[in-house]
Formats: structure tokens, C-alpha cells, sequence
């Protein structure tokens, strides 16, 4: 008897299990299509990928990652090879440099929707390293443009090219 009832408990969880797996998977894919909206969003505001048309920017969009940070939270760190270019969905993030004995410099903020940040690292081949720190100073959101895809939409963009030559340039 014992035997049967737990029998019974065992196919009852696995029924409930999937019929949770079966509520819970569109919700997933609505968070997913969220997720997509702000991505692609944001790199519309971008004016680095200004020029893109919607198709090739959809294609970017499939590749990029949305990355939450508290305040005070690293993106990336001076040093490091840069693997990412960083796009403000929202909040803040300064860009600064830290000299041999721990003094910080800040060389710039960006605290509005569609700026970069990381781009020095990743507009060329190879294993170019971070000139720069960069750190959330209020909770933020970052569009995460992964280096390989960059350059691959950076490629037939000739105005792209330019602007970063000249960005870079400046700094």
C-alpha cells in the first residue's frame, strides 16, 4: 500500500513538473523577446551602428547579451584583452585609469542611453588590451557587443571605419 502511494506521489510531481515547465516557457521566451527589444533598441541609439539597416542591426542584436551591474561593479578592467565593446541601455559608467600606485583618473562618463565605451580594445584583429577601467557608478545596463560580430559589422561599413579612426584619434 505504501508502495502505491508514493508511486502515486512520484507520478503526481512529474505531472506538476511539466505542466510548470510548459507554464514557465513562455514566460521565458517573453523575457527573451524583452531582452531582444532593449537590445536592439539600444543599438539603434548607438551611433556607431547609426548607418546599419535594420536587418544587419537585427543580425548584431542576435549576438549581443544584456549584462545588469550595481553600482560600483567593474565592466571591465585596464589590462585586460578586450573581448566586448559596451552600449548603455541604462544608468552609468565611468571610464578611467589607474596609475602604478592606485591613483584613478577619470577620463569620461557616459550616462545616457546609446553611448559606448570599450571600443579602443576591439576595433582591430588580435588581442588588443583594455587602455581603460570602466565602472558602473549607479545600477546600469550595458548592451554586451561581443568583438568578433563587431568587426564583422564594422567590415562592409566604411563610415564606421572612419569614425572609429577618428574617435580613437582623439582619444
Amino acid at each position: 500500500m505504501a508502495a502505491g502511494v508514493l508511486l502515486g506521489c512520484v507520478a503526481l510531481g512529474r505531472v506538476l513538473a511539466l505542466r510548470l515547465a510548459a507554464a514557465y516557457r513562455p514566460l521565458t521566451s517573453m523575457l527573451g523577446n524583452h531582452d531582444r527589444a532593449v537590445i536592439v533598441g539600444t543599438l539603434s541609439r548607438c551611433r556607431l551602428f547609426g548607418g546599419m539597416t535594420d536587418g544587419a542591426r537585427e543580425a548584431l542584436a542576435s549576438h549581443c547579451r544584456l549584462r545588469e551591474c550595481e553600482a560600483g561593479e567593474f565592466l571591465c578592467r585596464q589590462g585586460e584583452v578586450g573581448e566586448e565593446l559596451f552600449v548603455l541601455a541604462g544608468g552609468g559608467v565611468e571610464v578611467f585609469t589607474t596609475n602604478p600606485v592606485g591613483e584613478e583618473a577619470v577620463l569620461a562618463r557616459r550616462d545616457e542611453p546609446g553611448q559606448y565605451a570599450g571600443e579602443q580594445s576591439v576595433r582591430q584583429e588580435g588581442a588588443a588590451r583594455r587602455s581603460a577601467n570602466l565602472r558602473a557608478f549607479i545600477p546600469t545596463r550595458v548592451v554586451r557587443v561581443p568583438k568578433a560580430q563587431f568587426l564583422a559589422a564594422m567590415a562592409p561599413d566604411a563610415e564606421l571605419r572612419r569614425r572609429l579612426q577618428a574617435e580613437g584619434e582623439q582619444q
